[in-house]
């Protein structure tokens, strides 16, 4: 069961390799993101989707309010699927066929989005990704 599951994950990967790679070679390398485009590429290299923000305001929010609503978020998430920045995983279903959340990201950088958002960084539009902070010993 876990081998079919890397088997999944590195097909995902190539499957968005290889939409980046049709993306930058049909258009000269013209790639074009919006600013909520940005924002959405930092909260996946920060946070993954969905996020359990453990108190914190979750960046996810504030894009959902800022682009009018599910429906533009759900397009402009399509746009990066489609240029191959990001992955989508299917969530898991319990047995009465309902999506459940059982702590895997369901969106997330690939390679190409991770290369991006290192360009990005680069250009100052957005920051460094901060290294996690790791829990303190108790003694």
């Amino acid at each position: 069961m876990k081998n079919s599951k890397v088997i999944q994950m590195v097909n995902k990967e190539d499957e968005a390799k290889r939409l980046f790679s049709g993306h930058v070679q049909s258009i000269a390398f013209n790639l074009t993101l919006s600013r909520n485009m940005i924002e959405a590429l930092q909260a996946a290299r920060d946070w993954g989707f969905p996020n359990i923000g453990g108190g914190r305001p979750s960046p996810w929010n504030t894009l959902g309010r800022s682009t009018n609503g599910a429906c533009q978020f759900y397009k402009m998430m399509e746009g990066l699927l489609r240029r191959g920045l990001i992955i989508r995983h299917a969530p898991d279903l319990n047995k009465d066929g309902h999506q459940i959340w059982n702590g895997k990201k369901l969106i997330v950088l690939s390679k190409a989005g991770e290369l991006v958002c290192d360009l990005l960084v680069e250009a100052g539009l957005l920051p460094a990704k901060q290294p996690k902070k790791k829990a303190r010993k108790k003694s």
